[in-house]
Protein backbone atom coordinates (compact mmCIF):
# COMPACT_ATOMS: atom_id res chain seq x y z
CA UNK A 1 0.00 0.00 0.00
CA UNK A 2 1.62 3.26 -1.22
CA UNK A 3 1.99 6.09 2.06
CA UNK A 4 0.08 8.83 2.02
CA UNK A 5 1.79 12.03 2.03
CA UNK A 6 1.40 15.91 2.94
CA UNK A 7 -1.42 17.71 0.86
CA UNK A 8 -0.19 20.90 -0.95
CA UNK A 9 -2.66 22.63 1.40
CA UNK A 10 -1.28 20.99 4.27
CA UNK A 11 2.13 22.46 3.50
CA UNK A 12 0.91 25.24 3.15
CA UNK A 13 -0.83 26.02 5.88
CA UNK A 14 2.45 25.10 7.68
CA UNK A 15 4.52 27.21 6.37
CA UNK A 16 1.97 29.81 7.20
CA UNK A 17 2.34 28.66 10.84
CA UNK A 18 6.01 28.53 10.72
CA UNK A 19 6.22 32.36 9.62
CA UNK A 20 3.76 33.34 12.06
CA UNK A 21 6.12 31.58 15.05
CA UNK A 22 9.05 33.44 13.41
CA UNK A 23 7.42 36.59 13.45
CA UNK A 24 6.23 36.47 16.37
CA UNK A 25 9.78 35.07 17.72
CA UNK A 26 11.10 38.30 15.87
CA UNK A 27 9.37 40.61 16.97
CA UNK A 28 10.06 39.49 20.45
CA UNK A 29 13.90 39.24 19.97
CA UNK A 30 13.76 43.09 18.97
CA UNK A 31 11.53 44.08 21.54
CA UNK A 32 13.98 42.77 23.99
CA UNK A 33 17.07 44.06 22.87
CA UNK A 34 15.29 47.85 22.55
CA UNK A 35 13.74 47.22 26.13
CA UNK A 36 17.88 46.27 26.74
CA UNK A 37 19.00 49.34 24.87
CA UNK A 38 16.46 51.75 26.31
CA UNK A 39 17.82 50.55 29.89
CA UNK A 40 21.44 50.79 28.85
CA UNK A 41 20.53 54.64 28.14
CA UNK A 42 18.74 55.28 31.54
CA UNK A 43 21.43 53.81 32.99
CA UNK A 44 24.24 55.38 31.22
CA UNK A 45 22.75 59.05 31.81
CA UNK A 46 22.20 57.94 35.77
CA UNK A 47 25.76 57.17 35.90
CA UNK A 48 27.15 60.16 34.17
CA UNK A 49 25.57 62.83 36.62
CA UNK A 50 26.89 60.34 39.12
CA UNK A 51 30.75 60.58 38.22
CA UNK A 52 30.51 64.37 37.30
CA UNK A 53 28.93 64.65 41.30
CA UNK A 54 32.33 61.91 42.22
CA UNK A 55 34.39 63.88 40.62
CA UNK A 56 34.05 67.14 42.26
CA UNK A 57 33.06 65.77 45.49
CA UNK A 58 36.94 63.75 45.39
CA UNK A 59 38.45 66.87 44.39
CA UNK A 60 37.06 69.57 47.12
CA UNK A 61 38.02 67.06 49.58
CA UNK A 62 41.98 68.33 48.87
CA UNK A 63 40.13 72.14 48.62
CA UNK A 64 42.20 74.89 51.06
CA UNK A 65 40.13 75.33 53.66
CA UNK A 66 36.96 74.82 50.91
CA UNK A 67 38.35 77.37 49.02
CA UNK A 68 35.95 78.54 45.98
CA UNK A 69 37.96 81.37 43.64
CA UNK A 70 38.13 82.96 40.31
CA UNK A 71 40.40 81.28 38.31
CA UNK A 72 40.30 79.59 35.92
CA UNK A 73 36.71 80.72 35.36
CA UNK A 74 35.16 83.16 37.60
CA UNK A 75 32.60 81.26 40.06
CA UNK A 76 28.89 81.92 39.50
CA UNK A 77 25.94 79.39 38.89
CA UNK A 78 26.76 77.26 35.51
CA UNK A 79 30.72 77.60 36.82
CA UNK A 80 33.26 76.90 39.09
CA UNK A 81 36.75 77.33 40.44
CA UNK A 82 38.79 76.06 43.60
CA UNK A 83 41.99 75.95 44.92
CA UNK A 84 43.13 72.47 45.99
CA UNK A 85 46.19 71.42 48.05
CA UNK A 86 49.69 71.03 46.17
CA UNK A 87 51.60 69.00 49.18
CA UNK A 88 54.90 69.37 49.84
CA UNK A 89 57.82 66.26 49.23
CA UNK A 90 59.57 67.38 52.35
CA UNK A 91 56.64 67.98 54.46
CA UNK A 92 55.12 71.75 56.25
CA UNK A 93 55.49 73.63 58.77
CA UNK A 94 51.83 73.35 59.11
CA UNK A 95 49.87 69.97 59.61
CA UNK A 96 47.83 70.96 56.30
CA UNK A 97 50.74 72.02 54.22
CA UNK A 98 50.85 75.54 54.78
CA UNK A 99 53.94 77.71 55.16
CA UNK A 100 54.33 80.54 57.63
CA UNK A 101 54.82 83.72 55.62
CA UNK A 102 57.49 85.98 57.75
CA UNK A 103 57.42 89.11 55.77
CA UNK A 104 54.68 90.21 53.44
CA UNK A 105 55.67 92.65 50.63
CA UNK A 106 53.42 94.86 47.28
CA UNK A 107 54.94 92.37 45.01
CA UNK A 108 57.14 89.45 46.62
CA UNK A 109 56.75 87.25 50.33
CA UNK A 110 58.98 85.22 52.36
CA UNK A 111 58.51 81.79 53.68
CA UNK A 112 59.58 78.91 55.42
CA UNK A 113 59.98 76.01 53.99
CA UNK A 114 62.01 73.02 53.24
CA UNK A 115 65.68 72.49 51.36
CA UNK A 116 63.81 72.43 48.21
CA UNK A 117 61.47 75.12 46.74
CA UNK A 118 57.81 75.01 47.90
CA UNK A 119 56.56 76.32 44.52
CA UNK A 120 57.71 76.33 41.26
CA UNK A 121 57.95 79.75 39.03
CA UNK A 122 54.38 79.88 37.21
CA UNK A 123 53.07 77.90 40.16
CA UNK A 124 49.98 79.72 42.36
CA UNK A 125 50.26 80.69 46.38
CA UNK A 126 47.31 80.97 48.58
CA UNK A 127 48.01 83.59 50.86
CA UNK A 128 45.98 83.69 53.78
CA UNK A 129 45.92 86.33 57.00
CA UNK A 130 44.45 83.89 59.57
CA UNK A 131 43.58 86.93 61.74
CA UNK A 132 40.85 88.87 59.19
CA UNK A 133 40.43 85.37 57.10
CA UNK A 134 41.08 86.99 53.95
CA UNK A 135 43.08 85.31 51.23
CA UNK A 136 44.64 86.10 48.08
CA UNK A 137 45.68 83.42 45.07
CA UNK A 138 49.17 84.71 43.70
CA UNK A 139 51.11 83.70 40.63
CA UNK A 140 54.56 82.81 41.34
CA UNK A 141 56.47 85.30 38.68
CA UNK A 142 60.29 84.37 38.88
CA UNK A 143 62.05 81.47 40.00
CA UNK A 144 61.85 81.42 44.57
CA UNK A 145 65.47 82.44 45.66
CA UNK A 146 66.54 80.51 49.16
CA UNK A 147 67.94 83.19 51.48
CA UNK A 148 71.46 82.26 53.14
CA UNK A 149 69.48 82.35 57.23
CA UNK A 150 67.92 79.18 58.30
CA UNK A 151 65.29 78.76 60.76
CA UNK A 152 67.83 76.62 62.73
CA UNK A 153 65.15 73.82 62.32
CA UNK A 154 65.40 72.05 59.39
CA UNK A 155 63.49 75.48 57.54
CA UNK A 156 64.93 78.14 55.20
CA UNK A 157 63.92 81.46 54.28
CA UNK A 158 62.47 81.44 50.65
CA UNK A 159 61.72 84.81 48.77
CA UNK A 160 58.70 83.94 46.15
CA UNK A 161 58.29 87.07 43.48
CA UNK A 162 54.76 88.03 42.11
CA UNK A 163 55.03 90.71 40.48
CA UNK A 164 52.13 91.87 38.65
CA UNK A 165 49.70 90.69 41.39
CA UNK A 166 49.87 93.49 43.92
CA UNK A 167 49.64 91.81 47.50
CA UNK A 168 46.14 93.60 49.03
CA UNK A 169 46.53 91.66 52.16
CA UNK A 170 47.86 93.26 55.84
CA UNK A 171 50.52 91.02 57.19
CA UNK A 172 50.41 89.45 60.88
CA UNK A 173 52.47 86.49 62.48
CA UNK A 174 49.17 84.38 61.73
CA UNK A 175 49.77 84.73 57.87
CA UNK A 176 50.32 81.59 55.98
CA UNK A 177 50.81 80.08 52.21
CA UNK A 178 49.79 77.12 49.97
CA UNK A 179 50.60 75.87 47.24
CA UNK A 180 48.03 75.31 44.71
CA UNK A 181 46.65 73.23 41.90
CA UNK A 182 43.65 75.70 40.50
CA UNK A 183 41.04 73.19 39.30
CA UNK A 184 37.43 74.60 37.46
CA UNK A 185 34.22 73.08 36.02
CA UNK A 186 32.69 75.00 33.54
CA UNK A 187 29.19 74.34 31.70
CA UNK A 188 28.50 75.42 27.80
CA UNK A 189 24.69 75.06 26.92
CA UNK A 190 25.10 75.42 23.45
CA UNK A 191 26.83 72.71 22.68
CA UNK A 192 25.50 70.58 26.39
CA UNK A 193 29.50 69.50 27.31
CA UNK A 194 30.74 70.08 30.89
CA UNK A 195 34.04 71.35 31.01
CA UNK A 196 37.03 70.07 33.30
CA UNK A 197 39.86 72.49 33.61
CA UNK A 198 43.28 71.11 35.73
CA UNK A 199 47.10 71.61 35.08
CA UNK A 200 46.76 73.77 32.86
CA UNK A 201 44.45 72.44 30.28
CA UNK A 202 40.63 72.51 29.60
CA UNK A 203 39.11 69.32 28.16
CA UNK A 204 35.58 67.56 27.50
CA UNK A 205 34.15 65.81 31.02
CA UNK A 206 30.96 64.88 30.27
CA UNK A 207 28.66 65.08 27.11
CA UNK A 208 24.43 65.45 26.40
CA UNK A 209 24.47 67.77 29.94
CA UNK A 210 21.24 69.52 29.23
CA UNK A 211 20.98 70.89 33.00
CA UNK A 212 23.63 72.11 34.84
CA UNK A 213 23.40 74.47 37.87
CA UNK A 214 25.29 75.28 40.99
CA UNK A 215 23.67 76.92 44.04
CA UNK A 216 25.82 78.26 47.21
CA UNK A 217 24.24 77.18 50.54
CA UNK A 218 25.13 79.26 53.51
CA UNK A 219 24.32 79.13 57.13
CA UNK A 220 23.29 81.55 59.03
CA UNK A 221 25.01 81.16 62.32
CA UNK A 222 22.57 83.53 63.99
CA UNK A 223 19.47 81.34 63.08
CA UNK A 224 21.14 77.96 62.70
CA UNK A 225 19.54 77.74 59.48
CA UNK A 226 20.67 76.71 55.93
CA UNK A 227 20.18 79.39 52.73
CA UNK A 228 20.79 79.47 49.11
CA UNK A 229 22.23 82.10 47.53
CA UNK A 230 21.63 84.71 50.68
CA UNK A 231 21.34 88.25 49.88
CA UNK A 232 24.69 89.69 49.37
CA UNK A 233 27.03 86.54 48.60
CA UNK A 234 29.66 85.62 46.23
CA UNK A 235 31.16 82.43 45.83
CA UNK A 236 34.45 83.70 47.08
CA UNK A 237 33.32 84.71 50.33
CA UNK A 238 33.57 81.45 52.50
CA UNK A 239 31.94 83.79 55.41
CA UNK A 240 30.23 87.17 55.56
CA UNK A 241 27.73 88.86 57.77
CA UNK A 242 26.04 86.25 59.90
CA UNK A 243 26.57 83.86 56.95
CA UNK A 244 29.22 80.90 56.24
CA UNK A 245 29.49 79.14 53.48
CA UNK A 246 28.73 75.44 54.20
CA UNK A 247 28.16 73.32 50.62
CA UNK A 248 27.25 73.24 47.39
CA UNK A 249 24.23 71.92 45.51
CA UNK A 250 24.39 70.31 42.24
CA UNK A 251 21.21 70.26 39.89
CA UNK A 252 21.93 68.34 37.14
CA UNK A 253 20.38 66.96 34.26
CA UNK A 254 21.60 64.37 31.04
CA UNK A 255 19.45 63.46 28.36
CA UNK A 256 21.30 60.42 26.02
CA UNK A 257 19.11 58.39 23.04
CA UNK A 258 17.77 54.76 23.31
CA UNK A 259 16.71 52.92 20.61
CA UNK A 260 13.00 53.89 20.88
CA UNK A 261 13.29 57.46 22.55
CA UNK A 262 15.97 60.09 24.50
CA UNK A 263 16.06 59.38 27.92
CA UNK A 264 16.57 62.39 30.46
CA UNK A 265 18.06 61.55 34.61
CA UNK A 266 17.91 64.31 36.92
CA UNK A 267 20.22 64.59 39.84
CA UNK A 268 20.47 66.68 42.62
CA UNK A 269 23.22 66.20 44.70
CA UNK A 270 25.22 68.18 47.97
CA UNK A 271 28.68 68.79 47.49
CA UNK A 272 30.14 69.51 51.08
CA UNK A 273 33.44 72.10 51.27
CA UNK A 274 36.47 70.95 53.41
CA UNK A 275 36.82 73.17 56.79
CA UNK A 276 40.11 71.74 58.05
CA UNK A 277 42.46 72.72 61.07
CA UNK A 278 44.90 74.74 60.12
CA UNK A 279 47.08 74.91 63.49
CA UNK A 280 46.95 71.23 64.81
CA UNK A 281 44.99 72.21 67.21
CA UNK A 282 41.41 71.69 68.06
CA UNK A 283 40.79 75.58 66.61
CA UNK A 284 39.03 75.26 63.67
CA UNK A 285 39.99 78.69 61.23
CA UNK A 286 37.22 79.22 58.07
CA UNK A 287 38.79 81.04 55.49
CA UNK A 288 35.92 83.83 54.98
CA UNK A 289 37.06 85.76 51.80
CA UNK A 290 39.47 85.33 48.79
CA UNK A 291 40.22 89.22 47.37
CA UNK A 292 41.61 90.00 44.19
CA UNK A 293 44.83 91.27 43.53
CA UNK A 294 45.26 94.83 42.99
Amino acid sequence: MRARGFTLVELLIALVLFLVLLGFAYQTTVRFFQIRSDQDAATSAQAKLRRVVEVLTQELRSSVLGAVVDEPYRSGADRISFATLRLPEEGSVTSIGGHKVTRLYLEELTLLAGATPPVEEGGRLLVVNRDSGKAVVVRVSDAPARLPAGSGSGYYLWRIPHAGCRNPLSYSSNTLAFPLRLLGLRYEAGTRRLFLYEDGEEAPMAYDIVEFQIAYVYLNTRTGAYEVNPPGFSPTKKAFGDYVLKRLRLSLAAEVPGRTRSFRRELVAPVELASLNATGSDELFYLREVVACD
